[in-house]
This record gives C-alpha cells, structure tokens and sequence, in this order.
C-alpha cells in the first residue's frame, strides 16, 4: 500500500485508517475480567483486551448475556474488550486438536457448527473479533533467556535447547 501526506484517511475493511497520524494501542490477552484485573490494566493503560476463556455450552456456543456483561464489566474500568478467543480445546472429547483437523468430518462438522453460533454471540454481544488457536501442536518454547528491559520475559526459541524426542499428543499427529 503506497500512501501520501495528502491522504487524510482510507477505508480498510470497514475501518478508517488516518494517515495522517496513525496509531496504535496497548492491548493483553492475558487476564481475565475480575475487578482487580481491569484495575491493573486501566492503572497501567492498557485499554484494549483480549478474553480467552469463557464457559461453553456444547449445544448454545457462548452465552450471549455472560459476554455482554463482560464487555460491560470491561467497559467501566476504560478497558475494551475487543476480542475472544475460541477454545483451544474444540473437540468433544476435550483433546487439543480439533477433529476437522484429524479427518473426521462428521464429528468435524458439529465442531464447525459450534464454532458458527460462538461467532454469532460474539457478534451478538458487541465484540467485534475472534481469534483462534489453529495449530497441531503446541507453540514451541525454550528457556526464557536472557531477561528484556525491565526484567521482562520474551517467547524465545533454540533448537539445541528444544526437546524433540517427548511425544506431544498421546495419538501422533501425522
């Protein structure tokens, strides 16, 4: 995307983008939303937050109701909740790995179907996006070394440090 300094703003999607000043926000996805957590966030500004986990009903998805009183709840701290996350664990025996991604499309088929009416109370209660664990096996990580600026932590990764030889999943992922 090429742009000028005589382009005020451009539509993406639906959004509007300034160019002009483009910005930015401080977003987590890694708390949950009791009174003390959102206090932390709005004390420390972060505004925008990401919810991953909510009750689920196998037959209703999410609850409509439960995630527009969360949204809510969010909002009175200065904190909005603009994302959820769909279960890491879709299959309806509690495994990891969904089973549209095994090959079974039966089972699959209801997994979809489940993940279609958490779309729709999502949308229903407000939040605008989902974001999802698509993956077979778990995110690869290593010890976290060295620290960052102010003693913080980042995701890292050394292959001669990864443990290559322990079985992820009890049935192997072909």
């Amino acid at each position: 995307m090429t742009t000028t300094i005589d382009a005020p703003s451009q539509e993406t999607a639906g959004a509007v983008w300034d160019l002009q000043n483009p910005g930015m926000h401080i977003g987590t996805q890694r708390f949950a939303t009791f009174d003390e957590d959102l206090e932390f966030l709005a004390r420390h500004g972060v505004q925008n937050m990401a919810l991953n986990t909510m009750p689920l009903d196998r037959e209703i998805g999410w609850d409509v109701e439960w995630l527009a009183n969360q949204k809510e709840r969010c909002a009175r701290h200065g904190v909005e909740l603009e994302m959820v996350a769909l279960p890491n664990k879709l299959n309806e025996n509690g495994n990891a790995i969904p089973n549209y991604m095994r090959g079974d499309w039966i089972k699959g088929e209801k997994e979809i179907e489940l993940v279609g009416k958490m779309v729709r109370a999502a949308s229903e209660a407000g939040i605008p996006a989902i974001k999802y664990f698509l993956c077979e096996m778990e995110n690869q990580r290593t010890e976290r070394a060295p620290l960052g600026g102010g003693g913080s932590r980042y995701s890292t990764w050394d292959l001669e440090q990864a443990d290559a030889d322990t079985p992820r999943y009890d049935e192997p992922v072909t």
